[in-house]
């Protein structure tokens, strides 16, 4: 049930919608939406691709749980039983990355998850995900995105 209330909608859970607060679900909602086919694999949640793969599964919680810590790939790998090559084919078969770009990808999932939900500033969210250089999740952010990182920050969040 919608209302309409001095040019702003009332929503049933009784949140208010501004135009400005719409179009930052629309442009959300676009930019995390698949670009094509080809690309398929770069938008699709880390989660469900590994699911194939026990090993990369087991990964990624790893990884998960130590965003904040700096590790090598071969720490990653040995804590999931295999060799760092091993490691490198099987993480790229289930999830057509490298480990490196694996572990990026987590990092600037949760620090876009970061940035959606709290009020943190790129410096602490950078630290919470193992970057000691903000400026590296900056650039990982304007590649992962069409809007750099400071206009995303800026941006109206619920």
């Amino acid at each position: 049930m919608r209302q309409t209330v001095a040019g702003q909608s009332l929503l049933a859970a009784g949140q208010l919608l501004t135009a400005a607060r719409g179009q930052h679900f629309v442009r959300q909602s676009l930019w995390r939406q698949e670009l094509s086919p080809q690309l398929q694999s770069r938008y699709m949640a880390l989660s469900y691709l590994v699911a194939a793969d026990e090993r990369i599964s087991r990964a990624e919680r790893w990884a998960r749980s130590r965003l904040d810590r700096t590790f090598s790939i071969s720490e990653l790998a040995t804590a999931v039983g295999l060799g760092a090559r091993t490691f490198a084919r099987r993480c790229e078969r289930a999830t057509g990355l490298s480990p490196v770009k694996f572990v990026q990808k987590l990092r600037v999932d949760k620090a876009m998850e970061l940035l959606d939900t709290t009020r943190l500033g790129l410096d602490e969210i950078a630290e919470r995900v193992g970057y000691a250089d903000p400026s590296t999740l900056r650039k990982l952010l304007h590649r992962e995105r069409t809007t750099g990182a400071r206009a995303w920050a800026s941006q109206p969040r619920e």
